[in-house]
């Protein structure tokens, strides 16, 4: 696997964060895997397949559209990847993974709450960084639904990574507003602490594992419908969806089996 790990100017310049820190943790636990730092600017399984970890298709150049396969992180196959058939043929979606995979793989440890220890019923904790965000994230009233609600416009975090995890798994519900893709790191952080995600209608549920509604996650569309779901979803349907999401999670998105659920992705196999 060849990586561009880190970029600290230029177009495709990147933190090293995301799916770049899940690559190195897939590394570890698979010998047989080994990953070598690239000038591509972007992740390839060699010896030509790209898995496109990008928020948008901004990034897509030359050199990606000449691959044998694309794999689309964010996004879906509806909207970005009917986009990108239009020059390659063969693309399908893969996982998706969180802002910062080693922390959360490591707080997945810690004790499962369940509903009665949960002392937050919902939650929101969000950051405005550019122009699309705002777009999606500017009504203010899901402050008026929530027991917890902060969002912030700047690049800095009120909360330590820690603490952001923490609140999570304290708290039954989290709400999911899209980011500057279709996705959010925010759903996988849900899904590793078994808090049930309350999906919008601009976020993409098309991941290349089974994201399934009333199975792994609730649906939503204004922000009175919170309160409701909190009111009406039983404890024991909650358990179900908060354990599923957890066990969601593990099977596809943590580094200990990331990268067969890539492999069955790219040869279509379920598992």
């Amino acid at each position: 696997m060849d990586y561009s790990y880190s970029y600290s100017n230029g177009f495709y310049r990147h933190k090293g964060d995301s799916f770049r820190e899940l690559c190195k943790l897939i590394e570890n636990a698979n010998d047989y895997l080994i990953i070598e730092n690239t000038n591509s600017g972007h992740v390839w399984l060699e010896p030509n397949i790209l898995l496109y970890d990008r928020p948008k298709l901004e990034h897509i150049n030359k050199e990606a559209l000449n691959a044998s396969m694309i794999l689309l992180g964010n996004g879906s196959m509806n909207v970005e990847g009917k986009e990108l058939k239009k020059y390659i043929e063969n693309v399908k979606q893969f996982i998706f993974w969180g802002r910062y995979p080693e922390h959360i793989e490591l707080r997945y440890n810690d004790k499962y709450l369940e509903y009665d220890e949960r002392t937050i019923n919902s939650i929101f904790v969000g950051n405005i960084e550019n122009p699309t965000q705002e777009n999606f994230r500017k009504d203010k009233t899901w402050n008026d639904v929530l027991d917890i609600y902060h969002m912030t416009y700047s690049q800095k975090h009120i909360f330590t990574k820690d603490e952001y995890i923490t609140m999570l798994q304290k708290s039954k519900y989290g709400l999911c507003l899209r980011g500057y893709g279709s996705k959010c790191n925010r759903e996988i952080e849900l899904l590793s602490t078994g808090c049930v995600p309350l999906i919008t209608p601009e976020c993409s549920t098309d991941y290349g594992f089974p994201f399934i509604e009333n199975e792994h996650f609730l649906r939503i569309e204004h922000p009175e419908d919170v309160q409701r779901i909190v009111a009406e979803t039983s404890k024991k349907k909650w358990a179900y969806i908060s354990k599923n999401c957890r066990n969601l999670f593990m099977k596809y998105c943590h580094s200990n089996n990331a990268f067969k659920s890539i492999l069955s992705n790219i040869f279509d196999i379920n598992y």
